[in-house]
């Protein structure tokens, strides 16, 4: 495994809107800053899944969703919002209590590929900048690096910030969509990571999404 650093006292002023509709740098974002690997009955929603094959087979994409306040429905040891019994309360069950949601998706070129845009788009509840609710350091959108913060079982990015390749970032006027664009991307960009870290690029979003609703889960699309 490549030596890593933790990402977690970005320069994000400048980032911050630079690419709020207009192509800016891409933010970076540390794996381990919200819980390490015992903390995943409480931050792991769903997955990590299996790659699913998409633009013609040319990328596989991975995806998780993750919970940054540790505040899985019924897992946290602290949540005393879910009664046996009580109908109205089991609508939290399998989303994130504070309605603070993080998705990752990782996408795995299976090819040489040039100028790629990943867009992730149907976003609800999302503010580009930072996370007020976790640390005004980290980003609600960018790349998830893996770090030696003892989180190996999420997917991100097992390269440095400084070894990424060349891409930029775009959030449209509504914020409701986020698109990378991606200079260069082969199958050997980003190496395998262990456990679930997967190998490829690993963008992220975090989305502020009303309780007890039905979660909005975007949609990401490679060409």
């Amino acid at each position: 495994m490549n030596s890593r650093t933790t990402i977690a006292g970005l320069t994000f002023g400048v980032l911050l809107l630079s690419s709020f509709a207009a192509a800016g740098p891409v933010p970076v974002r540390g794996a381990s800053k919200n819980g390490v690997n015992s903390s995943q009955p409480q931050m792991n929603l769903f997955g990590p899944t299996q790659p699913q094959s998409s633009n013609g087979g040319d990328v596989g994409i991975a995806t998780q969703v993750i919970c940054p306040n540790q505040d899985v429905a019924g897992a946290s040891a602290n949540d005393s919002s879910v009664f046996p019994g009580d109908n109205a309360s089991y609508k939290k069950s399998g989303a994130c209590l504070s309605g603070l949601t993080k998705f990752l998706f990782q996408v795995q070129p299976t090819t040489n590929l040039k100028n790629v845009t990943v867009t992730i788009s149907g976003l609800v509840g999302f503010t580009p900048g930072t996370d007020p609710n976790v640390d005004f350091n980290n980003p609600t959108y960018g790349v998830q690096l893996c770090d030696d913060g003892g989180n190996t079982l999420e997917l991100c990015t097992n390269l440095t910030a400084d070894l990424l390749p060349v891409m930029t970032a775009t959030v449209n006027a509504k914020a409701n969509k986020v698109t990378f664009t991606v200079k260069k991307l082969t199958p050997t960009t980003a190496p395998q990571g262990v456990d679930y870290e997967g190998q490829g690029l690993t963008f992220e979003v975090i989305t502020q999404q009303p309780t007890e609703t039905p979660i909005a889960v975007p949609k990401i699309n490679v060409n």
